[in-house]
Parts: C-alpha cells; structure tokens; sequence
C-alpha cells in the first residue's frame, strides 16, 4: 500500500470526502435547452377569491397551450408558437353589477367569446431563462372573439353601446400584455445568476394589472439536479391592490355609465 507522506488513512478519507463534498456544492447555471420541432402541453389552471371593501370577488380560468419550438437561435433562443386546446374564464366580480341590467349581460357575453379562442394559435419569443417577449398574433385573436360576442345594443341615444363595452372588457381581460405575463409567470423560473443545491432566489411580478393589481412573490429552490431534468420547490405569496382602483377600471372597462350611476 502507498502512503502519502505526513496523512494517515483516515484522514486521506476525510479528505477526499470533504472534496467531493465541495464539487456538488459548486453553484450550478441553469438554462432552458430548446430544440427545434420539440412540442409540449401546458395546463394552465388558478381560481380563488379575495375580499376588498367589503366585496368579495371570485374568479377561475383555464388553459390549455400546446407550446411548439418552430426554430433555435445560435445564442439558444427559440421562436415559438402556442395553440389553445381549451380557454375558460369566470369572474363573479361586485364591480359587475354596477349600473343598469343591461350591463350584467356583458361579464357573460366576453366569457362566452373568449371560450371561442380554442384553436387559436400566437407566436412568442423565448429565452434560455424563459423569459418571453415580442408575443404577436393577440390582436387577431381579441378581433376574432369580439366578432363572436352575442350582445344586443342598448336603446336610447343617451346610454353606451353595450357591445362597444363589452369589448372594452374583452381587451381588459385577454391583451398581448396579459398573455405575456402569464406566459413569463409559467416559464421563467430560472435564476439570473448560478446556484448552488439547496439554493434560492425570488421574483416579484403583477397580474390582472388591467382590473384587478394582484402581486405575486414567489422564492425558487434547488431541490436536486439530475442530469438535464432539475426539481424545484416553489412557494409564495399574493397580495391585493387597492380595491377602489378596481372599481374604478372596471368602470372604465365598461365605458362611461349612466349619469345617475357615476360616483358622487
């Protein structure tokens, strides 16, 4: 047996464990790996409700996204396309009660038509961090939902179109803005800088900015690494804005009310 001069066996041991040790400790730099014609399905699904001046506000919303890798950049960046197998949207907001009756027919009229958008597809950027730009396409798919929403006109000169606020509202709850943040929320979940095992690091983002301002805060750690596939354990929090602010973009959603309806 060959000893090394001055080290006994069992400190050699300890050594060499404690090296080992140190290697799998090393930060490690977590990247997205696109590859051209790769395709994968999504099941986008959140619902809950919150409390804001004495109202409660409840709401659920379902997606279903085939997400296609159409090309790969040199720098790994991927030209992408997604298609809606299924959208469901329901909200049961006090804001849209607000006004006269015919007004509560337009929650229902846009959820109706923004289910229409099954099938439909859009294309976006995406980078090795997942983060998601230059989403294109939106603005055909909100015209095409709006030819199909059923709402009859209101009557008399002096009241608003009813189909002229319900599309106000259809823009408000599906735009190229909010689809590329929920995208962004879904994707880009990996760190700016490396991490080692048992890491951490947090992003702060806001949904819903059009109506409802809810901040998300969510802290990311590195569970395991295996090959290319890694575990994260993901927790976080919401929180609510302002709910007068609500009411207030709700009510411009909508268009001007009534006289006789406006604030005080």
């Amino acid at each position: 047996m060959n000893k090394i001069p001055g080290i006994a066996p069992s400190a050699l041991l300890a050594v060499v464990l404690l090296a080992l040790i140190s290697a799998c400790s090393k930060p490690i730099g977590i990247r997205l790996t696109l590859k051209s014609g790769e395709a994968r399905s999504f099941k986008l699904s959140e619902s809950g409700s919150f409390l804001g001046a004495e109202f409660e506000t409840r709401y659920s919303k379902v997606q279903h996204l085939t997400l296609r890798v159409k090309e790969v950049s040199a720098e790994g960046e991927g030209t992408m396309s997604a298609t809606y197998e299924m959208f469901d949207m329901k909200r049961d907001s006090p804001a849209s009660q607000i006004g006269p009756d015919e007004f509560k027919k337009i929650p229902p009229a846009v959820e109706k038509a923004l289910r229409s958008i099954q099938g439909e597809s859009f294309t976006f950027r995406l980078d090795t961090q997942g983060h998601v730009s230059d989403v294109a396409e939106i603005d055909a798919i909100v015209s095409k939902a709006f030819e199909r929403l059923e709402v009859p006109p209101l009557t008399g000169s002096a009241k608003p179109d009813l189909k002229a606020a319900s599309f106000k509202m259809l823009k408000a709850l599906y735009n190229r803005t909010a689809v590329q943040r929920e995208l962004d929320d879904v994707l880009s979940v990996y760190p700016e800088t490396p991490v080692r095992l048992g890491g951490s690091w947090n992003r702060e983002m806001q949904i819903f900015d059009e109506l409802e301002p809810i901040k998300l805060e969510r802290k990311y750690t590195l569970k395991s690494v295996e090959g290319d596939t890694i575990t994260l354990d993901v927790s976080g929090t919401a929180s609510l804005g302002d709910f007068s602010t609500h009411l207030k973009r709700m009510r411009e959603a909508l268009g001007a009310l009534p006289p006789d309806e406006e604030d005080q």
